[in-house]
């Protein structure tokens, strides 16, 4: 199987699936009854077309068929798991999926945790073989924290932005945690009652511990439900951060029912509404940002987040405005010329009039003093002449 250029050697028998019960099936029976499948490097694995889930190993051979087992309810749910091992012999195991640990657990004992939850699809399978990957050498009855495995494969989805796969693999959590986390929670509350006694250690703070060793930071604090507060803590909050109120957390380290109750409510943002809105927000060129959460001491719960342009919106906005801002610019400019180009247009009308006017006037008086000096020439020049009139003058008039 290959995906994403990963090649995984796991095989999975896809023939019919009755989901029987192996009552009385010996192991001489189990022989007769599965098939004798050859890998690719010579090994004979066993896998049963009756069997819940079947999933083999091709490099060493190992197999596992996961059958609900004799004695089987929904109060005690018991599996058997046949196959083979690493070392080519048979070997069958009763799991009760009730007590089994994802976060400490073999691989057999997760594969009837996942065939409880009635988990069989191709995808399913997958996930399973890339766990089984992801636990490198591991035999079948060797035990590893698969859950952390898990989320570690989801970080590197959402990394990535491979919001399907991830989206599947929640889910998987999701059903593994709904038949898991209540067991889960009473084991911590035993390990929380075993350090009840230790000098300095209170149920409360192991509980706490616990607590923080799940979601990272918590903090244990009674805040108040007004939006006010709401906005100033969300601006402190670093998206991962858990704030419990201190009569609730006392409620959780001694209740397990309570305790799974608010961890669904918490792992319900981390788990599914951030990366839902993540999604849907990239979708509307936004980013998701998540806050926290905050439980408060009436036991509501309050999911703090936002949204904002991403930086491709971002650098858009901001080269529209810049457009915007060199437009306006431009026309301020060609404006301010207009003005410039209006005014001076107006000054040299103003000292053109002004200059028509100065000669008018200076031409209207030049005219007025030519005129009387001409005619005081002629009264000048005619004088003489009329006393002169009837002598013998050489005077001539101009």
């Amino acid at each position: 199987m290959e995906i994403n250029g990963i090649t995984y050697s796991y095989s999975q028998h896809n023939g019919r699936v009755s989901g029987k019960c192996m009552n009385d099936n010996s192991r001489a029976n189990f022989s007769r009854t599965v098939e004798q499948v050859s890998s690719g490097t010579g090994h004979l694995v066993s896998i049963d077309p009756d069997a819940l889930f079947s999933i083999y190993h091709a490099a060493t051979g190992e197999s596992a068929n996961v059958y609900r087992a004799e004695g089987y309810s929904e109060e005690r749910p018991l599996y058997l798991v046949k196959g083979i091992d690493e070392n080519g012999k048979e070997y069958e195991q009763t799991v009760d999926v009730s007590r089994v640990n994802p976060n400490h657990c073999s691989y057999r004992e997760l594969l009837a945790l996942n065939a409880h939850t009635g988990n069989k699809s191709d995808s399913n399978f997958l996930t399973m073989s890339v766990l089984k990957d992801k636990a490198k050498n591991a035999s079948y009855e060797t035990k590893k924290d698969y859950l952390s495995m898990t989320y570690d494969l989801m970080k590197d989805m959402k990394t990535m932005g491979c919001w399907d796969r991830y989206m599947q693999y929640d889910k998987w959590v999701g059903d593994i945690l709904g038949v898991s986390q209540n067991k889960m929670t009473t084991w911590y509350k035993g390990n929380i009652r075993n350090t009840a006694g230790i000098s300095g250690t209170t149920g409360v703070d192991a509980y706490r511990k616990y607590l923080e060793s799940k979601y990272g930071k918590v903090i244990i604090k009674d805040v108040p439900k007004d939006q006010k507060t709401l906005d100033k803590l969300g601006k402190s909050m670093s998206g991962n951060d858990v704030v419990i109120a201190p009569n609730i957390l006392e409620e959780m380290a001694s209740n397990p029912e309570k305790a799974a109750y608010y961890e669904q409510k918490i792992d319900y943002f981390f788990d599914t509404i951030i990366p839902r809105e993540t999604a849907r927000c990239a979708a509307m060129g936004l980013v998701f940002e998540p806050a926290g959460v905050v439980v408060h001491k009436d036991g509501t719960v309050t999911y703090i987040c936002g949204c904002s342009d991403s930086p491709e919106r971002v650098a858009q906005v901001n080269a529209i405005n810049k457009a915007k801002r060199e437009k306006q610019a431009a026309r301020r400019e060609a404006s301010f010329e207009y003005s410039h180009a209006a005014a001076d247009r107006l000054r040299q009308e103003i000292e053109l009039s002004n200059r028509r006017r100065n000669m008018a006037e200076t031409l209207s008086k030049y005219n007025a003093d030519v005129w009387e000096t001409v005619n005081a020439d002629i009264f000048y020049m005619s004088l003489p002449g009329s006393a002169l009139k009837g002598k013998n003058n050489s005077h001539k008039s101009c």
